[in-house]
């Protein structure tokens, strides 16, 4: 009887240590970021305003697989990735690639009209931009890289008018995500430059 009377107090208290153990553990909360665009006074200059009436149409955007998860990734090796827990894409990053890429060329090149693929047959595009980013990730405290292949198709599409591979990087020593994400989106920049110059010289 008096064993009996032992183990259960004995795993009462084990129980009992294990449920307030938890509640006691403070999960750390989650943050969430994404990509910003160039503003108008970045992207504007009056020596290399193009035409107003063009029409942008975005895409295809594609994005590798392991960067299909609200997680940000981080590089630790050239064939190592760490899937980091807390700190998360607002939406997903191929959709704000996209749409930041998009709002950039808007205030690189000054016009409105702008679509995103897929779209009707309808709609007549200027410059199709179809985007296949190889790498887009970073190390803490080393590169920050963006990886590319874009083309540009006249014509509805039907035209090739430029197909172009693309590397961007900036090396930094710092170890938060907030810089994280600005120097990435700083690389998108870039691209979002470079593929405006190749439109501009198009017109």
């Amino acid at each position: 009887m008096h064993n009996s009377l032992c183990k259960i107090i004995q795993i009462t208290l084990v129980i009992s240590l294990i449920v307030f153990g938890g509640c006691a553990t403070v999960q750390k909360p989650s943050r969430f970021y994404v990509l910003s665009p160039l503003n108008n006074q970045e992207g504007t200059t009056s020596e290399n305003s193009p035409r107003r009436d063009i029409v942008l149409g975005i895409g295809p955007v594609e994005l590798p697989q392991y960067l299909d998860r609200p997680n940000i990734v981080l590089r630790t090796s050239q064939n190592e990735l760490k899937v980091s827990e807390f700190e998360l894409w607002a939406e997903p990053l191929e959709d704000n690639f996209s749409r930041i890429l998009a709002e950039n060329l808007s205030n690189l090149n000054l016009t409105d009209h702008i679509i995103f693929f897929p779209w009707k047959r309808k709609i007549n595009i200027d410059f199709q931009i179809a985007v296949d980013v190889t790498q887009f990730d970073c190390q803490l405290k080393g590169d920050y890289i963006l990886n590319v292949r874009w083309t540009i198709f006249g014509r509805n599409g039907k035209k090739l008018l430029t197909m172009n591979k693309s590397s961007f990087s900036k090396k930094a020593f710092l170890d938060d995500y907030v810089s994280l994400v600005k120097l990435l989106n700083e690389n998108l920049s870039d691209l979002s430059r470079e593929i405006s110059l190749a439109i501009r010289s198009r017109e």
